[in-house]
This record gives C-alpha cells, structure tokens and sequence, in this order.
C-alpha cells in the first residue's frame, strides 16, 4: 500500500436478549437468541431511536480525530479486578502499524466514554459487562492519518458475553445504515481469523466525504474468549488500503491480542 500522507453496573442477560429482539424487529439479517421462559422483560435495554449516535448528524463525531473519546489519558478504575483486565491491553508494541515505518503511542487509557468505531451503536456496559478499559493509540513521531483502539470488556459470565457477539454481529450487519451522508461507503463482509486463543473475526469499512481526495479505512476486530469480549480498531487516512489477505494489519493485532490471553 502507499504510505499515509503526513499532512495529514450490569445488566442482566436478558437486557442483551432484548436488543436482539429489537434489531430483529427492523427486518435486519440475523441470528439472535431468545430468552428464557423465565427471564421478564426489560425496560431497561436502550431504545436505538433515542440514542444520539443513531442520528446522522452525529456521525462526524465517530470519526477518529473527531471522537470525544480521543482525550488525554485517564487512568482506569482501580475496582476490583481492574489490574487482571488491563493487562490485556495491547502496549503500543504490540498494535501492528500500517507498514514498516509506523510505530503507535499510547495516547490515553480508561473508561469507555464514546463509541468504539463507527459502528458501534450502544457502551459495553449498556450490554452488560461489569467491566470495560479503553486505551488509544497515536502515531508516534511526525506521522499522521492515523489512530487505534483496544477495548476489553468483562462479562458476569459467557451468556452474557456470547449474547453480547451477537449484538455485535447485528452492529456489523448494520453499519451501511450509518454511513448514509458519505459519497463513498462500504462495510466487507466478516473474516474469521485464527488465534491462540478464543474466537477472531475483523471486517473493514471504506467512507470518504463527497469530492474528497482521501478516504477512511477503518478495519474493527473482535476476540471473545469465555466471558471477556475485546474490541480492536485500526483507522487510517489514506487513498489505498492494500494487503494481501492474512497480512492485513488488524489480523496481526488480534493475533498479538490472543496471545495476551493465553499469557
């Protein structure tokens, strides 16, 4: 490829089950879980008409450099078992750059504030994690067109986090919806990828605005393994975004983040 130019609290299971539900509803393709018989249902799920991400006019916010969730490190909840699941995140060593002259910083880590990557519609803990830490990513020295995201997320137990894959799966299944004001969109079909440890796929969407000289490569990736579910993301500003398949950048990250897990 060529390189980037340098101008460049928890809800129970049943809450899960509901957006399921809901999204089923609209007609979209999917596979979704019911509840049990015994599960009542719940108010508290959140209403994907009232949330302000779902508005188009939102959607330059979940731009990388525009994200409110790019902000200057925070540290993470010292809540028990706080330091078992930040360990997981990746050190700037370990986000693959987009070739052999980048290299990452790490720019904050915390609580999950704002969307991680376009196409996420609600918070983890709106899905029921009991625990989540975010760290971002910048690119180190003089470079620029870039940013990156590792979100981990701890589940009460694997339902939660198993029906929690299925919520996103249906975001992926989704995400055209949200690239409606873009003159240049698509969102690739899913790839499973092979870890060490736990279950890996990742897809990438291409958005650029009407007339512009330089898209939006924003490749997502997700690993779940038991009860913890970890969201990557890889963004780039660019004009091209080739590999060859299995090379690609965010195959790497989910290895490398696998590789945590099985440590």
């Amino acid at each position: 490829m060529s390189s980037p130019r340098r101008r460049a609290r928890l809800l129970a299971p049943f809450a899960v089950a509901a957006l399921l539900a809901t999204s089923a509803g609209c007609g979209d393709k999917q596979e979704s879980t019911s509840p049990p018989a015994s599960d009542p249902p719940s108010s508290a799920a959140p209403s994907e008409s009232a949330t302000p991400s779902e508005s188009p006019s939102e959607s330059p916010s979940e731009t990388p450099d525009e994200s409110p969730s790019e902000t200057p490190e925070e540290g993470p909840d010292e809540g028990p078992g706080s330091a078992a699941i930040d360990t997981l995140l990746l050190p700037a060593s370990g986000l693959p750059g987009f070739n052999d002259g980048w290299d990452w910083a790490v720019k904050g880590t915390g609580a999950q504030k704002s969307p991680f990557g376009i196409c996420q519609r609600f918070p983890m803990d709106t899905l029921g994690a009991a625990k989540t830490v975010v760290r971002r990513y910048q690119p180190a020295g003089d470079l620029t067109g870039g940013s990156g995201g590792h979100l981990v997320s701890r589940f009460v137990d694997d339902r939660s986090a198993s029906q929690t894959m299925q919520v996103l799966t249906s975001w992926h299944d989704r995400c055209q919806d949200r690239l409606s004001r873009f003159e240049t969109k698509r969102v690739s079909r899913m790839t499973p990828v092979q870890t060490s440890r736990g279950t890996a796929s990742w897809y990438l969407v291409t958005y650029a605005e009407p007339d512009a000289d330089q898209g939006r490569f924003d490749a997502l990736g997700i690993l779940r393994d038991g009860s913890t579910v970890e969201l990557l993301q890889l963004n780039l500003e660019g004009q091209d975004y080739n590999y060859e398949s299995g090379t690609e950048p965010m195959v790497t990250a989910l290895r490398n983040a696998a590789d945590r897990l099985a440590g």
